[in-house]
């Protein structure tokens, strides 16, 4: 793609974007003059022309169809009512790629486009990212909804606890989604707008770093649902409870954490072969699951500080009270910690010990999130 359909310098940042970019007005309308790269690339265009597929995604797929648009505003801004004009007519509704206009339209130096006004697209996306609570918040339901249930003396409770606790806190979960939508919105678009800037501007050192935190975090989760899914296993076999069902719960839990965390190493094995913005993009797409394109159509149209959804009125309220679950995380994680620890000092049977090793799982755990998300909330930018 890069000297197939050549874009303008700067559009990229990969060592093959900047080496076969056109970096001038003179080399653009040189190379369309030139007996064989004019011919062939005006040639390419006509067989794309005679495609009954209009889709570009389908054609040259993520992100190669961003290059394409990127290289037919080029040629069409240079070349104005060719058949660069038809391609982007067919593939791209009319539209131009906005950051290579933008790029051309400052430059003083390299381009002097003829004048020809364009109506760009501002049509924004919602960022598609799952909305969710901070983890803390769910630590501290499952400590405080567990171990209440055994206070209701209730037989059928009590046999089924593990259930009624899964329930209640996926119904609360889902309370608070349907009652503060933009709220958890804004507050994800927080988290994830800055892995997507990084992407749009090449910041390849940035993400990195956050890659390396999001593998570490699922590398812990993976690893404490793993040892979990051993002790409930050990309790089981040494005490004879009916946990099957919360060992199955975990099993899966276990298994799509344990993916997930693989997923995040192999990204970061990517990043670190090849440190280049397309990894970035295609890490952002395939691990992280973030719509890049819909993010680089909107971030070409306006200013990154208008990204973000417009604040929500009570979001202070909110920051407040997710600050406050995660202390409570933090203090009621700290005291499953000394609980574990001291079930470890006394003499027990294996299944105590088991018990009391998971308690310092979970302890730890819900004080390693509370802390997490007590830093993320204090520096999270508003």
């Amino acid at each position: 793609m890069w000297f197939i359909f050549p874009q303008i310098v700067g559009f990229g940042h990969s060592h093959n974007t900047k080496f076969y970019a056109i970096r001038s007005s003179d080399e653009a309308r040189a190379y369309l003059e030139d007996k064989t790269l004019g011919a062939r690339l005006r040639e390419i265009c006509s067989a794309l022309l005679e495609l009954p597929n209009s889709d570009p995604g389908e054609i040259f797929g993520f992100p190669d169809w961003l290059k394409l648009g990127s290289s037919m505003t080029l040629f069409d801004y240079v070349s104005p009512d060719d058949v660069f004009d038809k391609v982007l007519k067919k593939y791209f509704a009319g539209s131009r790629d906005l950051k290579s206009l933008s790029i051309i339209q400052t430059s003083t130096t390299v381009f002097k486009p003829q004048a020809r006004k364009r109506k760009p697209n501002r049509n924004k996306h919602n960022n598609p990212s799952q909305i969710i609570m901070k983890t803390s918040f769910f630590f501290v339901l499952w400590i405080l909804i567990y171990p209440l249930l055994g206070l209701l003396n209730n037989s059928a409770v009590n046999e089924h606890a593990f259930l009624v606790a899964i329930i209640v806190v996926y119904g609360i979960s889902w309370l608070l989604n349907r009652l503060l939508p933009n709220t958890i919105a804004y507050e994800n678009a927080l988290q994830t707008a800055p892995i997507l800037e990084d992407v749009y501007t090449g910041n390849v050192e940035s993400f990195q770093k956050r890659i390396s935190k999001y593998t570490l975090l699922e590398s812990v989760s993976a690893l404490y649902f793993v040892v979990t899914c051993v002790v409930i296993a050990i309790t089981i076999f040494m005490t004879g409870a009916n946990d099957w069902f919360a060992l199955i719960i975990f099993v899966f839990f276990a298994i799509g954490s344990v993916s997930r965390s693989l997923k995040f190493l192999k990204a970061k094995s990517q990043l670190k072969e090849n440190p280049t913005a397309e990894q970035c993009m295609e890490i952002a797409h395939d691990t992280y699951r973030l719509d890049y394109a819909a993010y680089y159509e909107m971030r070409n149209a306006t200013a990154y500080s208008e990204v973000l959804p417009s604040k929500p009125r009570y979001f202070g309220l909110f920051k407040a009270f997710t600050i406050i679950f995660a202390v409570i995380a933090i203090i009621l994680g700290l005291f499953y910690i000394v609980g574990g620890i001291g079930y470890m000092c006394m003499r027990m049977s294996m299944a105590t010990g088991a018990l009391a090793g998971m308690f310092f799982l979970y302890g730890s755990l819900a004080a390693y999130y509370g802390i997490k998300d007590f830093l993320s909330c204090i520096s999270s930018k508003r």
